[in-house]
């Protein structure tokens, strides 16, 4: 994820495309929330300014499907963490402020979901 940032801070202030509109896709939105689970973000290194709320495990271990309450602790943490990861991709260092001049749209999506890929692609159509 480090590098990632590093690189689309790289390239979304570089002088091909600092003056262009970008579209940032966050895509595997599903396998984030399922890292959530096995591991706080404020537990890594590079994240540990992270002041959102740990993901909470489903304690029941027979399948069954959370309860309304930690269904809503989770989202929370999964919106929180998203957040915070989205935030990370769009600030820019203290030297490069001024560097970027243009619009970046952002989408978190799962491209198995393929109505949510349909929507996305649909919608930037029309910016």
């Amino acid at each position: 994820m480090v590098e990632a940032i590093e690189i689309f801070r790289e390239h979304s202030t570089s002088s091909w495309f600092k003056t262009s509109a970008l579209i940032l896709f966050l895509n595997k939105s599903d396998l984030f929330e399922h890292k959530l689970g096995k591991k706080p973000i404020s537990s890594v290194e590079e994240w540990d300014d992270y002041q959102g709320p740990d993901y909470v495990v489903n304690p029941l271990t027979d399948g069954q499907a959370p309860d309304a309450e930690l269904q809503l602790q989770q989202q929370e943490a999964f919106d929180q963490g998203k957040n915070y990861f989205l935030k990370k991709f769009l600030e820019l260092p203290d030297d490069k402020q001024t560097e970027r001049s243009s619009d970046v749209y952002t989408h978190v999506t799962c491209a198995t979901n393929t109505d949510n890929v349909r929507k996305v692609c649909c919608l930037e159509i029309y910016i």
